[in-house]
């Protein structure tokens, strides 16, 4: 399982997603 991002407050990054997840997608500011 991948950490959440520290600057990903809503932990978007722990939800599981129907399709896969870019760098550019988890990197957004």
């Amino acid at each position: 399982m991948r950490k959440a991002l520290s600057r990903d407050v809503e932990k978007k990054s722990m939800i599981p997603l129907k399709r896969p997840v870019t760098p550019d997608e988890l990197e957004y500011d």
